[in-house]
Parts: C-alpha cells; structure tokens; sequence
C-alpha cells in the first residue's frame, strides 16, 4: 500500500487533496476578501458548505447534462457514418449505432443504481448483524460510540458527515452518485467506473476509426498539393491531413479527443480502486494508514534525536552518574506513558498490517459478494462454537 502513496495515482490524488483543501481554507476567503469584497465571502462560504457539506443534486446533474450533451454530438455527427462503406476492407458497419444506445442505456441504469441503492447503512436495526462482518483490529478500529447514532460502531464503519448516517465499510462519499460507497454498493461504484471506462474508450476508439475511413475514403494521401509561392507540386502529408480534418470534420475530433482523455483519466481512477479492493482497504483507510506511519516515523525521529542529546550530555566530569540518573528517569517515564498510552502510541513500523487483507480473490469476492462473504464467516463460527 505504501508505494502506491508514491506512485502517480497517489500523487494525482494528493495534488486534488492540495487543491480541495486550499480551495476551503481560511486563506483563500482572505485573498478573496480583498479582491471581491467580504459580501463576495459570504456567498462563497455558503456555496462551499452547499456543495462539500450537503447532499445535493448538482454533480448528478451536471453527469446527466454531460452524457446528454456528449451523446447527441455524436448522434448529429457520427451517425450519418454508421454505417460507412461496410463493404470495404476500412468500412464501418451498422453494429455500431445499435451499440451506442446499449452502452449509454447501460450507464445511465449503473449511474441510477448508485443513486439509488442502500450503501449499507448502520442501524439499530442491523447493528448486530454488521459487528460480525469485521474485527477491530485495535490499530485503525476500537469500539468507539458514534455520538451522533448513540451507538458503538461496528470496525471499518464511519459516520458520514454529508449523509449524516454511519456507513458499513466506509469507502468516501462520491458527490457524482449523491451517495455513500460502502460495503453494500462498492460493486455498483465499481461498475460505474468500468462502465464508463468503457463507454468512453469505445467512443473514442470508433470516432478514430471514422475519421480514418473518411481520410480512405476521400483518398487524400493519394493526392498532391502545389505551393502558392513556388507553384512546386508534392504528395499530402500528416499534417495536412490533420489539418483537413480539424476543419472539415472539428466535432468529430473534439469528442474523440475529449472521450479518449476522459477514458484514461477513468481508467486510472478505476484501477486505483481496484487496487483497493485487491488489498482490502478504503480510500477512507489509506488516509488513516498513511497519518499513522507518518506520525510513527516522526515519532521515532524526535525518539532518536532525544538518544543523540543524552549521548551528547554524557560527556565530561560525572558522566557516568548522569547516565544513571537518566536511565531511572527513563524508566519512570516509560511506565508512566506505558500506563497512559493508546495502543497506538506504542506501535512500530512492522507491526502495522492490515489485518483484514484475505488474499487477492478472498478479497475480491468480499467486495462483489458482501452477504455471501458474512454467512460464510458465520457459518464457520457456528461450526467452531458446535465442535467446542
């Protein structure tokens, strides 16, 4: 998990996290304040607490537009090529069209589901039910009461504060879906992002693929062009080429450009939570781990500069005598930490391990099939408290 902090999923996702957190910090309203004016704050502040702080219906929206948007461009200006010259070798069939509604008709029913669907809210109801599906592992999770539900969470739980519930197996909240990713819809939050990968990438792959078969079509590279100035004839190039066809046929290229950068944009997005997933961790819990070393390395940092300025002190007439001193001082002082410590406070680099990561396919089939993984757990319960 560490090296996925340094690699440039985690350093796309620290640079947003940077972005996030100075776009509502207290020194952006002051730069703001003296450029616009304290009534230009207040509205901003309230738009910030409307947009990160609250359900709203603004990013669904602003996908539903988006999608609308984007599929009747290419309705109006791909569909007179589907199809296209099928009988040639380079030729478009009609497949295609009937393609597109299937797949955007597919996305909009996933993007619905998430909208829609419970993400595994904890109740009192459920309560009991959802403390079997994970242990505390008494370095992330302890048995803590949420004072807003009144009652002691289950591990891997978090109450949301946008949604106002606390949520089983808490990924984040995902403004797009107006919902919780949890451990009842991690799967469909999956398929929104697979099936948008796929949406994407299919467009922009087939967009290329008609602009390539107009290019046949109309010959050009079998044509010549002759300068203005020297009147000297030559074969088309590349770039004039490129150039016909960003005037001819803009957007075209405009959509596919802009699918093919969505496409991979998403699919990186999507293989950072399946890499999740294949470990068994949360967005939620990367954070954690990652305050967690920190504050354990800079633990052992100021542990080892403190052993370098006794080694420094013990220096000179009465060294040893010091060094007594300070080794009972030291003693008295651990036992005191040792009885007021968290757990926490005492743990090392090696002895933090995600104890909930099963294995690659355990980890996988706990997330897709979430009940299936908790009545396997507490059938083998069962079976071990019989044989007792």
């Amino acid at each position: 998990m560490e090296c996925c902090e340094h690699g440039p999923l985690g350093k796309l996702l620290n640079l947003l996290t940077s972005f996030l957190d100075f776009w509502t910090s207290e020194r952006f309203l002051k730069i703001l304040e003296k450029v616009l004016g304290r009534s230009c704050v207040n509205r901003v502040t309230a738009f910030q607490d409307y947009v990160c702080f609250q359900r709203n219906p603004i990013l669904p929206a602003m996908y539903v537009v988006l999608v609308a948007v984007g599929f009747t461009v290419f309705v109006s200006f791909a569909f007179p090529y589907l199809p296209y010259h099928a009988e040639k070798e380079w030729g478009i069939s009609f497949y295609h069209k009937v393609n597109a509604f299937l797949i955007v008709g597919g996305c909009l029913l996933v993007f619905w589901a998430n909208l829609a669907v419970d993400p595994g809210v904890i109740t009192s109801k459920n309560l009991e039910r959802e403390k079997k599906r994970f242990e505390y592992d008494g370095i992330l999770y302890h048995e803590k009461e949420c004072y807003t539900c009144k009652f002691v969470r289950p591990a891997r739980a978090k109450h949301c504060s946008i949604c106002d519930r606390c949520v089983g197996r808490f990924d984040h909240h995902c403004p797009w879906i107006n919902n919780c990713v949890g451990s009842n819809n991690n799967r469909l939050f999956l398929a929104f992002l697979a099936s948008h990968v796929f949406l994407c990438g299919y467009g922009g792959i087939l967009l290329f693929y008609i602009l390539v078969a107009i290019v046949k079509k109309e010959n050009l590279y079998n044509l010549h062009v002759q300068d203005r100035v020297t009147g000297e004839i030559s074969p088309v190039t590349h770039e004039i080429v490129l150039k016909w066809i960003l005037h001819e046929h803009a957007p075209l290229v405009g959509l596919c450009i802009a699918l093919s950068m969505i496409a991979v944009v998403l699919a990186g997005f999507t293989s950072y939570h399946l890499f999740l997933v294949y470990f068994n961790t949360t967005t939620n819990e990367t954070f954690k781990w990652k305050d967690l070393r920190r504050d354990i390395k800079r633990r052992e940092k100021r542990k080892e500069r403190a052993e370098q300025e006794k080694k420094a002190q013990q220096t000179g007439e009465g060294a040893e005598r010091k060094e007594k001193e300070n080794k009972e001082k030291e003693k008295v002082e651990a036992t005191v930490v040792q009885q007021n410590a968290r757990p926490r406070d005492t743990l090392q680099l090696s002895q933090v391990v995600n104890v909930y990561d099963r294995g690659g396919f355990a980890n996988f089939v706990e997330v897709l099939f979430p009940e299936h993984a908790l009545r396997q757990k507490l059938n083998k319960e069962s079976r071990k408290t019989k044989k007792q």
